[in-house]
């Protein structure tokens, strides 16, 4: 009795390939979400610059901290403080009214790139 061929070695190649190919084009599996210690190691004490949503740009220095702290928002002309924590692996930002969290994964040394609800923001994070 013959026995079935389930897989064949000549597709061993092309599937791993495009295995890794599928990893770096999802986000959190080429480039893991920061932790938790390397956000507290990465973000407290310096100062992230890029674009709204709506297109203005913005430059939030944050203020020292060990796990909370102060934000220093300038952006198109106004001047607001909030507060900045981490919670789990996700860096969150509040204003008194509202408070938004984020998963991040670090692009290169000075860039960010930040995700909200599994989907990216629409610009980078520049550390300055």
């Amino acid at each position: 009795m013959k026995r079935p061929v389930i897989f064949k070695a000549k597709f061993a190649l092309p599937i791993g390939v495009a295995l890794a190919v599928a990893s770096l084009a999802t986000p959190g599996l080429a480039n893991s979400y920061l932790t938790q210690q390397q956000l507290l190691s990465m973000l407290p004490g310096h100062i992230v610059m890029g674009n709204s949503s709506g297109g203005a740009k913005f430059a939030r220095s944050f203020g020292p901290g060990q796990e909370m702290g102060k934000v220093t928002n300038k952006g198109t002309g106004t001047f607001s403080t909030e507060g900045w924590y981490v919670q789990g692996n996700s860096w969150c930002e509040e204003d008194g009214f509202d408070h938004a969290c984020y998963q991040v994964q670090q692009v290169n040394a000075n860039t960010l790139q930040a995700y909200q609800g599994g989907k990216p923001l629409e610009t980078a994070w520049t550390l300055q």
